[in-house]
């Protein structure tokens, strides 16, 4: 308490030479949520002779799930537990938030759940007629595609829960428990990182505007 005001500088590298500016732009919306988190606990930094360590054991900012609920609560009119699921699926961001819940989460869960079967598929064949089947006809909209892309990102880091075996009342998913444990028993952790990355990679691209069909072939090959 007390040593609010000692917080006076975070510094953070996302590497050099970064070509895309929604990369950089998303880096400093990172790093401006942990600023102001970082903040509200009170870190201390200033006259420190050692580093001073602060781990946080997820991908989203402590915080930022409440953050995105209330928003939700008290503009949209969203329902407590209604909030705190699209939140979650959401990684923190209010508008992701508003995007999912326009959507069915059952059939975007379902996708999700079957693009990233593809990453336990060997030949490229095979993934392209799993991305052929989530794309349906009529092919998904960008905003539908988004969706299922940002619930399978919420996914596989439910997946890092059950293989760190953490404490599984912090999956995004825990309603849909039995699915997360049998993609976990699908894809290893190294293989769900690898899936994690992915999908960030093909969200960026549908956010530059690459075909959506394009998109989803791309993501379920190289998972």
């Amino acid at each position: 308490a007390d040593m609010i005001d000692t917080l006076k500088l975070l510094h953070f590298h996302i590497g050099s030479q970064i070509p895309d500016i929604l990369k950089i732009k998303r880096a400093v919306r990172e790093a401006t949520r942990y600023y102001a988190k970082l903040r509200q606990i009170g870190v201390a930094l200033r006259d420190k002779s050692t580093y001073h360590v602060v781990v946080v054991k997820s991908t989203v900012v402590p915080g930022t799930t409440d953050d995105v609920v209330r928003i939700l609560t008290r503009d949209h009119d969203y329902a407590a537990d209604a909030a705190r699921r699209a939140a979650l699926l959401a990684d923190g961001s209010a508008g992701a938030a508003l995007a999912l819940g326009s959507t069915d989460l059952t059939t975007s869960r379902a996708k999700a759940t079957r693009l990233l079967g593809a990453a336990a598929l060997h030949d490229v064949g095979s993934r392209l007629a799993v991305a052929k089947d989530v794309m349906g006809k009529p092919e998904l909209s960008r905003q539908e595609l988004a969706a299922v892309l940002r619930v399978a990102s919420s996914l596989t880091r439910d997946l890092a829960v059950v293989h760190a075996g953490a404490d599984r009342r912090t999956l995004a998913n825990g309603d849909a428990a039995d699915t997360v444990d049998r993609l976990a028993a699908q894809l290893p952790a190294a293989a769900a990182r690898k899936a994690f990355a992915t999908i960030d990679r093909g969200l960026s691209a549908l956010e530059r505007n690459a075909g959506t069909k394009l998109v989803a072939e791309w993501v379920a090959v190289e998972l």
